[in-house]
Formats: C-alpha cells, sequence, structure tokens
C-alpha cells in the first residue's frame, strides 16, 4: 500500500534494548507526521506512550477504563510538589503493629510502611497509588554515580 491512512502497531518495539527503541520512537513520529496518519498502537510502556501518543485508551480485560491525553490516563492528580507512583501490592509483611508493603513500581520492588487499617484493607495482587510530600527530591541522571 503506497499511502496508508491508518497504521496499526501492536507493541513493535517491546524487544529492543532502549537506545533502539529511542531512535525507532523517533522514526514513529516522523513517518507519522510526514503521511499524516492515524496511527493505533499498543505499549505497555508509559514512557513510550507520553512520548508517541495524542490519545491515550487504557483497557483492562477487554474494556476501557480509562482515555484521555497520557497525562489523564496515568497521572494520579496529585497536587504540587506530591510524588505519587503506580503500584502493585506483592505481599503485606511486617508485624500487626508495624505492617510492611511489597510493591512492584515499574520494574522495581520497593517497601512502604502503611498504617495497620490500610494493611487489612490491601491483598497481592492489587493495584495501588503512593503518595509522598517531595518537597526536595534528588533527581540525577542514571549514568552518573
Amino acid at each position: 500500500m503506497s499511502q496508508p491512512r491508518i497504521l496499526l502497531l501492536d507493541e513493535p518495539l517491546s524487544a529492543l534494548e532502549w537506545e533502539m527503541r529511542h531512535r525507532l520512537q523517533e522514526e514513529i513520529v516522523k513517518v507519522h507526521r510526514q503521511f499524516g496518519l492515524t496511527t493505533i498502537m499498543v505499549s505497555h510502556d508509559v514512557a513510550e506512550i507520553h512520548r508517541l501518543a495524542d490519545q491515550v485508551v487504557m483497557l483492562e480485560a477487554g474494556r476501557v477504563q480509562r482515555k484521555g491525553t497520557a497525562s489523564e490516563v496515568f497521572g494520579s492528580g496529585g497536587g504540587k510538589g506530591q510524588l505519587t507512583l503506580a503500584g502493585e501490592v506483592l505481599q503485606v509483611n511486617g508485624g500487626p503493629d508495624t505492617p510492611v508493603l511489597s510493591l512492584l513500581v515499574g520494574n522495581d520492588i520497593i517497601a512502604v510502611s502503611v498504617s495497620r487499617d490500610t494493611a487489612a484493607s490491601l491483598a497481592p495482587g492489587d493495584r495501588v497509588w503512593v503518595s509522598a510530600q517531595a518537597v526536595n527530591p534528588t533527581v540525577r541522571r542514571m549514568d552518573t554515580v
């Protein structure tokens, strides 16, 4: 097809290392603009979605859960100066007086102390928002120590 009007991509970059993936994202943007295409792309990479998508539709079990811009879909509505992360409960650990959640956040497992009531209301597999005040966060490039 010489001039398609729609481009369908099902996780086209998922098996690539970061540098190649980044370069090909730039190429997808160029092709999209050059041909004025409507592109429907499946991706589980939030950074990639943020970079490439004008509109996002989040599906879960085949049903639309959220739709809007990437910031609307993936943002938690945290206030100014608040750090908010999405995670999945892996385990509820610790004793009854000091419950600690093991959470999967991206590809990292973090431990978060919570109240007894919060711990009692959660189970492995639950999706959660984790928020904290981030008044003076330290941010540095990953290639520096």
